[in-house]
């Protein structure tokens, strides 16, 4: 049977790794695997200036092909990025982030169907799941970004238990909706700065964004 899929992820911020185990580089959003719980206390930067859920388009669930919406395995670092490393939290690491964009769009076309796929297709096959690309994702880029895969780095990760790149995307003209922290629905642009998007995914960094700028 047909998984029927989620279309929204609670996020774990402007950040690769999503373990509240990781010292060196802990999510820097409102939900993370394991580590300490996190609460509205925790959302020092204002709940309706923080992430707490967004949106994303559902795999294909086809394996045989490479979607846009599928999750490219590289199945390496780039620069420490997603490994426990400072690399893997924005602003920091943001060299680090755009080698590991190039790197997976690289794998990712062009590369024709019947070779040896690194494609996962099932994002957001279920919710009862609580790692990235089953119910966590993060906010590293503006929705939709073109031609720019979801990823993942992990070598020996059966499923999507891997640091990476799960973000926003969406079937809706010029973007995607997010729910933020106090319950407010907001529609964010394709265009975006990607400073503003690491700043409204954090809950904590003290970055001051206003409503016009998304």
């Amino acid at each position: 049977m047909t998984a029927p899929g989620n279309n929204y992820f609670a996020s774990f911020g402007a950040s690769a790794g999503f373990s509240g185990t990781w010292n060196n580089a802990p999510p820097t959003g409102l939900f993370q695997y394991l580590g300490a719980p996190l609460g509205v206390r925790d959302v020092l930067d204002g709940t309706s200036n923080t992430v707490a859920f967004g949106e994303w388009r559902t795999g294909d669930f086809n394996n045989t092909k490479m979607s846009i919406t599928d999750v490219v395995n590289i199945q390496t670092t780039v620069n420490g990025f997603g490994n426990n490393d400072p690399n893997s939290n924005m602003p920091f690491g943001a060299a680090a982030l755009q080698a590991f964009i190039q790197t997976c769009q690289s794998s990712w076309a062009p590369v024709p169907s019947g070779t040896n796929l690194v494609n996962r297709s099932w994002l957001g096959e279920q919710w009862i799941t609580g790692i990235p690309g089953r119910s966590l994702g993060n906010l590293l880029l503006p929705p939709n970004p073109n031609g720019i895969p979801n990823c993942m780095t992990c070598s020996g990760c059966g499923d999507f238990d891997s640091p990476g790149m799960f973000g926003l995307s969406s079937h809706h003209p010029g973007g995607a909706n997010v729910c933020m922290a106090d319950g407010s629905v907001r529609f964010l642009k394709n265009t975006t700065a990607i400073q503003v998007i690491w700043g409204i995914a954090t809950r904590d960094q003290g970055e001051v964004v206003s409503a016009d700028q998304y």
